[in-house]
């Protein structure tokens, strides 16, 4: 029995294993341009892999035996879009496909870098409007290009971007400041992902002129000092973050004292013509009074000393903020509010108010104490401003709400400047020709007392202020500048 099994065992793996059976087709093809010319040279493949082969000059291509089943067909040519198109392979049988290829889209090249600036790179003395324009092209005839336009100067280091995306090689830089190192960068965008930074370039604005006034000006209820020029030039001198107001310039002509906050509380600053070298002269004691922007100060007639109030109280500090001297006191619901010290006269003329902004009194008082030597103007029905002295000490200007209206906001409906001889005799009205619904306020003599610059506005809350010049008897009035108070001469 044990013989039988093994026969059994042996006559079976004798037995041929079936033969697997595989059917094949063809796949015959054109490839073509999108012009219907034919294309040479394109390598073609299956996925699943079978083979691989080229067209011949005709553009034709055949691929034998490949086993029956689906596809995708593959075609490369340099200069083309590789194409895929699914294929089917059935036995015996020859499929036919034509393939059409697109041109590939020309590599992105990156615009070139901005040059030939104007001006040029290190022109100087130039004006506070300046023409940029740099060049830049690109070899994509497709792309757009843009530009971002950087500023540098110093009071913006890290860079102030002017333009976005902005389609032009020109701009218009306007309102710069005399005297400043700029630098800019233009920089070049293709719109598909490559930036260009140019160089940076720099120029530099013409030397700081001779300004012979100088004024407040209000910009988003922010105030600021300029200078100005009767040919039009402007030039902001004060850059605080806090409003800056009542400019005065010193005797000897190298500061300019003025107002501004610090730390909720009005102080005195000075800088030098040019808004430069800012110093806080007040320290201990604040300028203060019921109104911040009515508060005055003035210069001692040898620059060497400020003298401003604190409510009723007068004090004197030295140019430097040291020697702070308390020099006269008023009683305690009074306040000291606009002061001015003639060095011919030998006198400090100053007035001072109530809580409310009327029955304002003008004294004459003696600087080596401020005792008060005479009463030059008696409280009056209505809002009084001033004084500012002539040259000579010989008179003064003051103003006046000749229509005597009287309310707690102080309002006016008719001020006026006026003249007032100190030898004697009332005061000579220099506001003739001003229209009526209107106010002439804040009067300075200029430095030779030939003319007057002073502020007019309209007497509605919140109206503009503009600054305008007369002659000194009232004559010429003209419109000096829009938007533009507190005057003082140069």
């Amino acid at each position: 029995m044990r013989y039988g099994w093994l026969f059994l065992a042996l006559a079976f793996s004798c037995r041929e294993s079936p033969i697997e059976y595989e059917a094949y087709g063809r796949l015959s093809g054109l490839v073509l341009s999108e012009s219907q010319d034919t294309l040479d040279n394109v390598f073609l493949s299956t996925n699943p892999a079978t083979q691989t082969v080229t067209s011949d000059a005709g553009g034709r291509f055949l691929m034998d035996s490949i086993p029956v089943g689906e596809y995708s067909l593959r075609a490369r040519r340099d200069g083309y879009r590789e194409e895929i198109v699914g294929i089917s392979i059935e036995e015996g049988l020859t499929s036919e496909v034509t393939l059409v290829m697109a041109p590939a889209a020309p590599a992105n090249l990156p615009p070139s870098k901005p040059s030939n600036p104007q001006p040029p790179d290190g022109a100087t003395g130039l004006p506070l409007s300046v023409q940029l324009s740099w060049q830049s092209t690109d070899e994509n005839e497709e792309d757009t290009l843009t530009f971002d336009l950087v500023l540098y100067w110093d009071d913006e280091p890290d860079g102030l971007q002017l333009l976005e995306n902005y389609p032009d090689t020109t701009y218009l830089l306007e309102a710069l400041d005399y005297a400043t190192d700029y630098y800019w960068q233009a920089i070049a965008d293709d719109g598909k992902g490559c930036r260009v930074f140019g160089e940076i370039w720099h120029f530099r604005t013409e030397d700081f002129p001779e300004l012979p006034i100088s004024f407040v000006r209000k910009s988003e209820g922010k105030y600021d000092i300029f200078g100005a020029d009767q040919e039009g030039r402007l030039a902001r001198l004060t850059r605080r973050t806090e409003s800056s107001w009542r400019p005065r310039m010193s005797p000897q002509r190298d500061l300019i004292a003025f107002l501004s906050f610090e730390d909720f509380e009005v102080h005195l600053f000075t800088m030098n013509r040019e808004g430069g070298s800012v110093r806080k002269i007040t320290a201990a004691v604040p300028v203060a009074g019921y109104d911040n922007f009515e508060l005055d100060f003035c210069w001692s007639p040898d620059g060497a000393r400020l003298l401003y109030m604190y409510y009723n109280q007068l004090y004197v500090i030295n140019r430097d903020g040291s020697g702070l001297k308390l020099l006269a006191e008023a009683p305690a619901d009074q306040s000291w509010v606009e002061v001015d010290w003639n060095g011919p006269g030998n006198y400090i003329a100053a007035r001072r108010r109530g809580v409310l902004p009327y029955n304002s009194i003008i004294f004459k008082l003696r600087p080596s104490d401020g005792a008060i030597l005479d009463t030059l103007l008696a409280a009056a029905p209505g809002a009084e401003g001033g004084p500012a002295v002539y040259i000579d000490g010989s008179r003064i200007l003051y103003t006046y709400d000749v229509s005597g209206f009287e309310n707690a906001s102080g309002r006016q409906l008719d001020a006026r400047i006026f003249e007032l001889s100190l030898t004697g005799g009332a005061g000579i009205g220099l506001s003739g020709d001003k229209p009526g619904g209107a106010n002439d306020l804040d009067p300075r003599y200029s430095p030779t007392g030939a003319q007057v610059a002073f502020t007019h506005t309209l007497n509605t809350p919140n109206a503009r202020k503009d600054l305008w010049i007369m002659d000194a008897d009232g004559g010429n009035r003209e419109l000096f500048l829009e938007n533009a108070e507190m005057a003082d001469w140069n």
